[in-house]
């Protein structure tokens, strides 16, 4: 999965929706990728803050 892939699926991922089929890669590249995991914490914060 390349950057462009993962940030389709990081707000899914927040939410707790996610395929099945995809998470494995999902978190071996947000494990790997620095910006993307920057981008998945902060998706995070400001997701779980608002509600």
């Amino acid at each position: 999965m390349n950057c462009l892939e993962a940030r389709k699926y990081i707000y899914d991922f927040v939410q707790g929706n996610w395929e099945e089929d995809r998470l494995e890669d999902f978190l071996q590249h947000i494990k790997t990728c620095p910006d993307c995991k920057e981008e998945l914490r902060v998706t995070h914060m400001i997701y779980h803050g608002l509600r």
